[in-house]
């Protein structure tokens, strides 16, 4: 996980956009066949293709934008590379992709809010936070900013709070 953060804590191409998809994966969805989140990844990409048409970007970085959404697809298509370790609840995951320069990392979360494909110079962090917490649960959480931050929190004790007083 820590070289990840470097990585992406670094990351920026000049030449190529930098893919990051943030999508849920709760029971739910993954009881279906095909699973729903696989249909709304393929929903998301198909959206951002049609945005792409209308803007200038250059045929190198199209394609690779293209070699990226085929890398995400594939990933989640596969289902052991969502399963999560030591009993952790995995709804959400974090996928960084340039294929123009080698990245992809995935990061899976216990809680994804809002499923979001985004094409930047680069990486993007947004907010992921679980919606039950319990004791001796893990939260990562993901700063809005230039500069992912993650931040590790492992609960020992229970303290009610609102996302107002945050």
């Amino acid at each position: 996980m820590r070289n990840t953060l470097e990585t992406l804590k670094h990351f920026k191409s000049e030449r190529f956009l930098t893919t990051t998809l943030y999508l849920s994966l709760t029971p739910e969805e993954r009881a279906t066949r095909p699973p729903k989140y696989r249909i709304r990844l393929k929903t998301l990409i198909n959206q951002l293709n049609h945005w792409l048409d209308d803007h200038p970007v250059s045929a190198e970085a199209r394609e690779s934008i293209r070699a990226d959404f085929q890398k995400l697809e594939d990933f989640i298509a596969e289902p052991s590379n969502l399963l999560g370790e030591n009993s952790l609840p995995v709804r959400g995951l974090a996928a960084f992709a340039c294929s123009g320069e080698g990245l992809f990392h995935t990061v899976l979360l216990p809680y994804v809010e809002r499923d979001t494909l985004v094409v930047d110079q680069t990486p993007m962090c947004a907010a992921c936070s679980p919606s039950k917490l319990t004791l001796g649960r893990t939260l990562w959480w993901c700063s809005t900013i230039a500069t992912p931050i993650f931040i590790r929190w492992t609960f020992t004790a229970f303290a009610r709070w609102t996302l107002s007083a945050l």
